[in-house]
């Protein structure tokens, strides 16, 4: 007769355990082998023996290796493989060989001493055996482990590494066996609780030794074949060779226990609670962690990843490590969070016993306090190593994408924009590098779920269909919301790039705005794109706030279901069974409410990663379109039948049949008429152009100066070296060959003195001069100049053209765009362009004779030159003067070269002779021009360029951004609280939640009230159930009146919030713009209002709800035990001191992040301005190096931030869990009497999210704190000293003001900043209306100034001008500005048609603009 399986396994273990009873004479052994591997997967007694046996074997094979190295040793012939810097890590393995021993050991004495009471009657032997060889041979391979760290051994024997994949085997099994006792058989009792901890313990440590283990034979074997960890990642970029040269994070150095616990950030923490900390204070990541070896790793394996390019497969290949150690301590968590429900029934049961030994309540009680710790440290390791993963994506996305845009081709830089490239670092790369750190929920929190039923299951059955139903219509409806709000992502997306890139180009052309009093059209522009982008937005929080709803809601709705169900059915409901139910409906609260939220964050990332694959797989630039030659060929530049596109799809060549030969040391002029492809001809020479065909050789190295004039954000002297070390010499040389000396001395700092972004505070030639000294001092071989005379005086044209050019560069080879005609005599040969082709090529006379189209330049040159001439001949009949300060000067006729003796012409041509408009005459005038302008410089420059460098620093031009230190200020809270309806809703809120939270703790009493014993017998199904229901479904409305009034007064808030720092930012003065790089004000406009948008409003909404949560917690365990108010007390202000000590640290590591974000960006768009330039000087790795330099300083910050988070979540929740354990305690010690059994579930299920809700509630606080600082930094910007005064001081001039156009300046005196020295001095002088004045004078020496006095970009120091008897300080500035006309210095062009720039504001016809046209 065949013997059931669970007879014979029940007998087996009988006999195993030692057992003699006569139940085990009967026993059959197993038959077949598939029998005794059913009982060693099945039986914890069998597998304790059988895997007894084996560690026995391994203990056996450890003692004989460790004896044969002693003797080996002792003899001298024992020579291991050994490698440097293994001694930390190896004492790691050990210490922790060693705790795990010791964990076995105590096992093992506790089991043995359970035995010795009961005479061995109720544990079985083998159990002891089990945990004595256990312990024997983790304390065998701990003394295997220290010979190896003696020897500095490369590696581990192989047998410790069998043992360690053993083990995994082994306790998996063993695993698996206590998952199926706890949640199919139902047995919870304390040997395999301890059984499933120890399992899971030794199976996360043998992985990790293993991991580490790889690590080590593989650093090992690199050091030996390559110095491959040495090289460097970036060309310029080397690694520190000692880190202990720096101030390294103290991460580097921690141990397991410091870094377990994060005690290795206390020294930071004391300095921020002693002081506020400064960027000085924070140490540096390790080497391994920082930008250049993170990028190193992925640029590796994203070029060698076969096929289709996948950016989060190469992310994880590149981070593999972290990735692993994340899931792995995501399954210890796991493991032990559901030990708490599991443990209710039995703390039920042992206050329901009179004469419970109160030994085991303390015992079950340690095993609570013992689950409830590894959880809480295994989440914030977890959380930590997640941050750390999410700031290394982070770092190599942004230094991905800085490197492919220095290396963009021209037609896929225009096809993506300079708004979406921005976007890409500060939005998308943001995206991508949340997501890493919640991508481990896409599986977690399934198998979360998944759990939780098999636990429902065993608990109240088939009731749990009910939940389950409830469950999946919940997550499909709120799955569906996701993917709504994702396709509403791409939206938000487009509109915020649309937003920023009209920001963009306002911010870069305010001075043109200001001036033509466009500012209220371009912030309706602006305010329109952020309507489009918040109608998105909208729809987004909306969705949001119904899934909230839903998700809130679905604890009790899951609850009502399962228990209506029960009630239907008919199965028992005992406290017991409903608070283990109502606990695991809790913890899977979180998941329900994250997991759709984890969804729209893949879905977004998703996007952003398509996005970031399509940017990284644009096409570059071709390093083949030009051959670069070394220096000495006898031909510096050759081009042979070479036709040019800007983009290749594009229909026709941009250049066509280009062929010329440029001898070394060469001056070529390339002239022709506007449109005709010279700076085209430089680009192609610069490989910046697509080349269709032909061949482009140079030799030599080139230096480029492009028409328009691209400065730094620095100083002078920083803008000119440009990245090269400074030779004096050659530097003194630069600055007088290229008219730089005067401007310097009459600047306060001299070269010092910081430009303002984009050059904003030079003029247009001093910043041509600028841009000419960069590339003169880089002492290259070839240089292409492109109308570098465009924007400098006549006479500072000729002293750079003789003591620049003709000297300075007389050997090098020189190719010049210009439209000067007085200087092309002079050139070795002129190319002349028409239509993309060179038509005409030889020296000038000869051109002169023989060439149609450079003839007609010339003789185009000259009748202007006539016309002007005919005009003063014109003015002579009627000559009048203009009074300048109160003199009568020359008459307008007069010459030029009259009026500026200091040139010291003994004997000038006047201006109407014709002989003037010679070009010999006009040749030798300004060469004796520039003689002389030397002569003056040297006199009074080499005195003063030795000021220049030493220069105090009186007053940067550019102000350090603001950062408010300590707390965030409350008025900052009030702000945000009463920016709309005067802060009412703020009250509604709190009334709302108080509803909620009352009835959710009236529904828990009401479940323990109807399932107690007392009231079994009185106890009414459809009462019971309809109570419940209705106390549900009430709770339901206050939580849906709560997300959907935190949804619109958000929406309110934030577009508050902008309008405000939108209208402040365009009614500033222009010394605002000169003194604010655009980065920063970008960075409020996009990273702060995103924080506002979204961060702030859900911040706040977490804490009023965790708060409640926490207060109702606290009240329900409080009135079971009211002693444990005894214990509240203290906590709380421990937890207040750890806040508080935290928050002074946090909050300013939070604003420094923000603070040292904006460079990034600042420097990536500053970048991509100048991107030509710089791959022209060949400075793509330098820019590269400074990229790098702000993306490991800002990550470094926010490294130690999110430690900072974490070591204080560590502290707050082990906080919690005393408190949860001291109400255990008392439940168990304290008299029966005091306690009533249905009461003790209601408590422990409140008491489980105890230390959550504690963790949470301060947690986002902090963090709500640390996002305040958005709302801050928005709330400076909406705060700006406009440049107007009230508009009620003021007078709005008659309606045709001004009719006359008379002007009188009167003892003007104008400064650009308080502080600043004088650049007008007292300027007096009268225009009559409808007369033609010419504002003359050496670059830098005022004339742009008194534009912008006459526009009131600048404020009078003193003095003033009056239009037409109306002083213009007395009148709106829109009245002014919208009255005068200006065609400015630099061409400003916007994006959209040419009747939209020719007419932005609309108020022309069409036949009007054709006739301007």
């Amino acid at each position: 007769m065949a013997v059931p399986f669970s007879t014979m396994s029940s007998k087996i273990c009988a006999l195993l355990c030692l057992r003699t009873s006569s139940s085990v004479r009967g026993c059959l052994w197993p038959a077949t082998f598939s029998d005794w591997m059913h009982l060693l997967v099945s039986e914890l007694c069998v597998q304790h023996t059988f895997f007894s046996a084996l560690q026995l074997a391994f203990c056996l094979s450890f003692i004989a290796i460790g004896m044969y190295r002693f003797l080996k040793t002792f003899t001298g012939r024992y020579t291991p493989c050994r490698v440097s810097g293994r001694r930390k890590d190896f004492w790691l393995l050990i210490v922790w060989t060693a705790a795990i021993c010791l964990v076995h050991a105590s096992v093992a004495i506790h089991q043995f001493l359970l035995g010795y009471q009961s005479r061995w009657s109720r544990v079985a032997f083998n159990d002891f055996l089990f945990a004595a060889t256990q312990a024997i041979t983790w304390l065998a391979s701990a003394f295997i482990l220290l010979q190896d760290q003696q020897h500095v051994s490369s590696f581990h024997t192989p047998v410790i590494r069998g043992w360690w994949i053993s083990n995994i085997f082994i306790f998996g099994i063993i695993l698996g066996s206590c998952i199926r006792n706890l949640y199919v058989r139902g047995i919870v009792s304390v040997q395999v609780l301890i059984s499933t901890v120890l399992a899971l313990t030794t199976i996360l440590s043998t992985f990790t030794f293993l991991i580490l283990d790889y690590i080590h034979v593989r650093r090992s074997s690199i050091l030996k074949s390559s110095s491959g960890l040495s090289e460097r990642l970036l060309p310029e970029i080397s690694l520190r060779k000692d880190e202990r040269e720096e101030k390294v994070t103290g991460y580097a150095r921690a141990g397991l226990v410091s870094r377990a616990t994060f005690y290795w950030l206390n020294p930071l923490l004391v300095i921020g609670s002693k002081q506020p900390l400064h960027i000085e204070n924070i140490p540096h990541m390790r080497k391994e962690d920082r930008v250049e070896c993170l990028f190193k790793i992925f640029e590796g394996k994203w070029k060698w990843l076969p096929g289709t390019k996948s950016l989060i497969w190469t992310l994880v290949k590149s981070l593999q490590l972290m990735f692993v150690s994340t899931g792995c301590l995501a399954i210890l968590k796991l493991g032990v969070m559901y030990i708490g429900p599991l443990m209710i029934q039995q703390f039920i049961d042992f206050t329901a016993k009179q004469n419970g030994s109160w030994t085991e309540g303390v015992q079950l009680v340690l095993i609570l306090f013992a689950a409830k710790l590894t959880e809480v440290l295994a989440d914030h390791q977890r959380k930590f190593i997640s941050g750390k993963l999410s700031l290394a994506a982070k770092s190599i996305l942004i230094a991905t994408v800085f490197r492919k845009t220095l290396s963009l081709s021209n037609s896929a830089r225009q096809s993506h924009g300079t708004g979406q490239i921005v976007n890409y670092m500060s939005v998308d790369v943001l995206e991508v590098a949340n997501f890493t750190t919640n991508v481990h929920d896409l599986w977690f929190m399934p198998l979360q779920i998944l759990i939780a039923l098999i636990i429902l299951f065993r608990v109240v059955g088939l009731s749990t269909l009910a939940g389950l139903g409830t469950m999946v219509v919940v997550l499909t409806i709120c799955l569906w919301i996701a993917s709504k709000q994702q396709r509403f992502y791409f939206k938000i997306m487009a509109g915020k790039d649309h937003r920023l890139k009209v920001t963009n180009e306002a911010l870069a052309n305010m001075k043109v705005i200001k001036m033509q009093a466009w500012q209220d059209w371009f912030c309706n522009k602006i305010e329109e794109a952020r309507l489009d982008e918040l109608f998105w937005i909208s729809k987004i929080m909306y969705l949001a706030s119904v899934s909230i709803f839903l998700l809130w809601l679905s604890p009790l709705a899951v609850s009502v279901m399962t228990f209506g169900t029960c009630v239907l059915l008919r199965a028992p409901l005992t406290a017991g069974h409903v608070f283990t139910a109502i606990a695991t409906f809790r913890i899977v609260q979180e998941p329900l409410r994250s997991f759709p939220q984890t969804i729209m964050a893949a879905a977004q990332a998703l996007v952003s990663l398509n996005r970031l694959v399509k940017f990284f797989e644009s096409e570059e630039l071709s390093s083949m379109a030009v051959e670069k030659l070394p220096f000495g060929e006898e031909y510096a530049i050759v081009i042979d039948e070479g036709s040019f596109k800007w983009q290749l799809d594009a229909e026709k060549c941009i250049l066509h049949n280009i062929s010329m030969k440029i001898r070394s040391g060469s001056l070529v002029a390339v002239v022709g008429a506007v449109g005709s492809g010279k700076s085209a001809l430089l680009a192609c020479i610069l490989g910046e152009m697509e080349k269709i065909s032909g061949k482009v050789e140079r030799s030599g190295k080139i230096a480029y100066v492009a028409q328009t004039a691209w400065i730094q954000n620095g100083s002078v002297q920083e803008n000119i070296l440009f990245g090269k070390p400074i030779n004096q010499e050659l530097y003194r040389m630069t600055l007088d060959v290229c008219a730089l000396e005067s401007d310097l001395s009459q600047m306060a700092n001299g070269d010092q003195t910081e430009i303002g972004e984009r050059g904003i505070n030079l003029s247009g030639g001093q910043k041509q001069r600028i841009q000419l000294a960069r590339a003169v001092y880089q002492d290259a071989d070839i240089y292409l100049l492109d109308d570098v005379f465009s924007a400098v005086d006549a006479h500072t044209g000729t002293k750079l053209f003789w003591d620049c050019i003709r000297r300075a560069l007389a050997t090098k080879t020189v190719l010049l765009v210009t439209h000067q005609v007085e200087f092309l005599h002079r050139a070795d040969r002129i190319l002349v362009m028409r239509d993309g082709e060179i038509v005409q090529s030889g020296k000038y006379d000869d051109l002169l004779k023989s060439g149609i189209d450079f003839g007609t330049l010339v003789e185009a040159h000259n009748q202007a030159l006539k016309l002007v001439h005919i005009e003063e001949s014109h003015c002579d009949s009627n000559v009048s003067t203009i009074e300048v300060n109160g003199v009568d000067e020359v008459p307008l006729s007069s010459s030029i070269g009259d009026t500026l003796p200091y040139l010291g012409s003994p004997a000038r041509i006047s201006s109407s002779s014709p002989l003037a408009s010679s070009p010999l005459h006009k040749e030798r005038q300004l060469h004796h021009d520039a003689e002389q302008l030397p002569k003056i410089t040297n006199r009074q420059g080499s005195k003063k360029i030795n000021t220049i460098s030493s220069a105090v620093k009186v007053l940067d031009l550019v102000d350090e951004e603001e950062r408010a230190t300590g707390h965030v200020d409350r008025a900052i809270y009030w702000a945000y609280a009463t920016k709309v309806f005067w802060g009412a809703h703020v009250i509604i809120l709190l009334i709302i939640q108080t509803g909620w939270q009352g009835l959710q703790i009236a529904s828990d009493f009401w479940l323990a009230d109807s399932t107690s014993e007392k009231n079994e017998s009185s106890f009414q199904p459809t009462k019971f159930i309809s109570v419940y229901a209705g106390l549900a479904i009430g709770s339901g409305i206050f939580v849906f009146m709560r997300a959907a009034l935190i949804t619109f007064s958000s929406l309110r808030t934030c577009q508050a919030f902008f309008l405000s720092m939108l209208h402040s930012v365009f009614q500033a003065p222009m010394s605002y713009f000169d003194t604010t790089p655009t980065g920063r004000i970008l960075t409020r406009s996009s990273t702060d209002q995103v924080t506002i948008d979204f961060e702030v409003p859900f911040g706040f909404g977490a804490v009023l709800a965790i708060g409640f949560q926490l207060l109702g917690a606290l009240f329900v365990t409080s009135s079971v035990t009211w002693q444990l108010v005894l214990v509240i007390f203290p906590m709380a202000w421990i937890s207040i001191i750890y806040q508080r000590y935290y928050i002074s640290s946090s909050r300013e590591l939070t604003r420094l992040e923000s603070i040292t974000q904006a460079p990034i960006i600042h420097h990536f768009s500053e970048t991509i301005s100048g991107f030509m330039t710089i791959r022209a000087f060949g400075h793509q790795n330098r820019f590269t190096n400074v990229n790098v330099e702000r993306v490991n300083t800002n990550m470094q910050i926010s490294f130690h931030n999110a430690a900072a988070n974490e070591w204080f979540g560590a502290r707050i929740e082990a906080l919690g869990i005393l408190i949860f354990c001291a109400s255990a305690l008392f439940l168990v010690l304290l008299p029966r009497s005091l306690i009533r059994p249905e009461l003790v579930g209601l408590s422990l299920s409140y008491g489980l999210a105890l230390n959550d809700a504690l963790f949470y509630l301060v947690f986002f606080m902090s963090q709500v704190e640390q996002k305040m600082v958005s709302v801050e930094r928005i709330l400076q910007f909406s705060k700006i000293t406009g440049e107007q005064p009230s508009l009620t001081k003021e007078k709005h001039p008659i309606e045709r003001w001004p009719n006359h156009g008379s002007i009188a300046v009167q003892d003007l005196q104008l400064r650009y900043r308080p502080g600043s020295p004088l650049v007008l001095k007292g300027v007096t002088f009268t225009v009559k209306g409808g007369e033609k004045l010419g504002i003359v004078g050496r670059t830098g020496s005022g004339k742009s100034s008194i534009v912008q006095a006459l526009f009131r970009l600048v404020e009078p120091a003193s003095g003033k001008i009056v239009i037409d008897a109306v002083d213009i300080t007395t009148i709106c500035l829109k009245d002014l500005r919208s009255r005068l006309s200006i065609i400015p210095q630099e061409p400003t062009l916007f994006e959209g048609s040419i009747r939209s720039n020719v007419d932005p504001l609309g108020k022309h016809t069409d036949d009007e603009i054709w006739e301007v046209l």
